[in-house]
């Protein structure tokens, strides 16, 4: 799923406001949006103006593209956008972006519904995922660091918590947030972060753990090259539980919590130092067994993200393609059957996909 690469090649990157691309559209046409599904572009290394998001409009099923730019005269966001998500009952979008290769990245603040910026700040150290907690606070990793940041809502930097190399996803529940790491980490740990206090308590594995959901009070983790999920209990931060996923893909990545007993689960491949989204495992957390639903022997096929919609009952599924055409979204039923197909979201390397209700 992540293109690791990315962290150790980038030069300073000069961020163009408009104009970057006399090919890419840089209109001043607002987007409003009320009931839809957002997508987060991670973009192409040296092409500023694919850092943007589309929106599929759920009431119309129309689909538009470079939605920021549009949105705000033609600006396009900070290179490599990887975090993003919903904030204060569906008003606003929150979106990190990690900047130049260990510099400082951007927090961004966005309006839901016009999809115009209202706050942006640069800090941290190639800032990649973001989580919020009911008190407010807002934890991102730093991927190119040891820490994670804690922001308030006017997205000033109050705080840090050392978790260790590589912060990746991070997400909360519960009162905690749970932070795991990059493929290429030399500390294979889940960090447990209190809400309140922000102390940490370190979980370890064998192998890196790249993804963690939270299902049902039980926090779920993936580790990458070992195809085992594991489950840790959310009162004593201890692992109490593996099940091995029977794929024949090199591991297993992003994981998202589906109704009922259910855990979706990407398998992978590599290709370099890229990791391919080939096939979705469906894990029942009661009877623990993994059953694939979704497959591909196509050499284009890059599941690069993954979300469950709880309303809809939908899995939705990013594919990136080969990074040379506009990724696609993809919509299935719980069961693996395709629903429909979105075939151009507008955006090269699909990442993050966020709903608002």
């Amino acid at each position: 799923m992540k293109k690791t690469v990315l962290l150790f090649v980038l030069p300073t990157i000069i961020i163009c406001v408009a104009g970057c691309d006399k090919d890419d559209p840089v209109g001043t046409n607002p987007v409003n949006s009320v009931k839809g599904v957002f997508v987060l572009y991670e973009g192409v290394f040296g092409q500023p103006s694919t850092y943007d998001y589309g929106y599929i409009d759920q009431l119309t099923g129309n689909v538009q593209a470079n939605v920021y730019q549009n949105s705000n005269g033609g600006a396009n966001l900070n290179s490599f956008p990887d975090g993003m998500l919903m904030n204060n009952n569906n008003r606003e979008i929150l979106i990190t972006a990690q900047g130049p290769y260990a510099g400082l990245g951007t927090i961004y603040k966005i309006n839901s519904t016009t999809n115009q910026v209202i706050s942006t700040k640069s800090f941290g150290k190639n800032p990649y995922s973001i989580a919020v907690g009911t008190s407010g606070k807002i934890l991102a990793s730093n991927t190119a660091g040891d820490y994670v940041s804690v922001l308030d809502q006017e997205l000033n930097v109050t705080d840090s918590v050392s978790v260790g190399l590589n912060p990746s996803d991070i997400i909360y529940n519960s009162g905690k947030f749970y932070c795991v790491k990059q493929s290429y980490t030399t500390e294979n740990s889940l960090a447990v972060i209190d809400e309140i206090t922000l102390n940490i308590q370190k979980v370890f594995f064998p192998n890196p753990p790249i993804s963690v959901a939270a299902k049902d009070g039980k926090v779920f983790v993936s580790t990458y090259g070992s195809k085992m999920l594991y489950l840790v209990d959310q009162s004593s931060n201890n692992i109490v539980d593996s099940s091995s996923i029977p794929t024949t893909f090199v591991g297993i990545s992003e994981l998202a919590s589906g109704v009922g007993n259910t855990i979706y689960i990407v398998g992978i491949d590599t290709a370099f130092f890229y990791s391919l989204g080939k096939e979705i495992w469906k894990f029942d957390i009661v009877i623990k067994t993994a059953v694939k639903i979704i497959s591909s022997t196509s050499s284009r096929t890059n599941i690069y993200g993954i979300n469950f919609d709880a309303n809809s009952g939908y899995l939705y599924i990013a594919d990136a393609l080969d990074g040379i055409v506009n990724g696609e979204l993809r919509v299935y039923d719980q069961n693996g059957s395709l629903v429909k197909t979105y075939a151009n979201i507008g955006g090269k390397y699909p990442k993050r996909i966020v709903f608002k209700y």
